[in-house]
């Protein structure tokens, strides 16, 4: 039988035995969220995985109601509070200026490569950096439309017959 200390004095003597330059070599290298290959048009997906793509970068803030109010805001963080197989549970906080006019509501977010989305934002605090606001989501994943009778299934509910 394999216990625990002989599976660890096995795997260290594997490691010893390849090398470890030519682990590390052939891993292959991550990607980092910035990356261009890993940035998505948030109009149709929005996820914790492609929000986290545009963490750092500026969005342009409009309002459906005044069409005089446009400000830069910046997403500083997108946090996963909790995910599983079916759910995806995130927010982002977005920083804007200390003199910004952001109030809670609903508003369009530009971006150029994001595309524009709608969310509904509420302030989270102030400080002499500026304002923080924040976006809370939890969305199922794998929703799937029923095409033969155009109706919605969720995998998280098991089929009644």
């Amino acid at each position: 039988m394999l216990t625990r200390r002989k599976f660890f004095i096995s795997s260290a003597v594997v490691v010893t035995s390849l090398g470890i330059d030519s682990l590390v070599r052939a891993s292959p290298l991550p990607t980092t969220p910035n990356s261009p290959q890993e940035r998505k048009f948030l109009e149709n997906d929005q996820n914790y995985k492609n929000f986290l793509a545009y963490q750092g970068e500026v969005f342009i803030v409009s309002s459906f109601d005044d069409q005089n109010l446009s400000e830069e805001v910046e997403l500083v963080e997108v946090v996963d509070t909790w995910g599983t197989d079916q759910l995806d549970q995130f927010w982002l906080r977005f920083k804007a200026l200390p003199t910004s006019a952001l109030e809670k509501g609903v508003y369009h977010f530009e971006h150029a490569q994001a595309g524009t989305i709608r969310l509904w934002i509420e302030p989270a605090w102030s400080n002499e950096n500026g304002r923080y606001f924040e976006a809370h989501f939890t969305l199922l994943k794998n929703f799937l439309l029923s095409q033969s009778q155009n109706e919605a299934v969720s995998p998280l509910r098991e089929d009644i017959s």
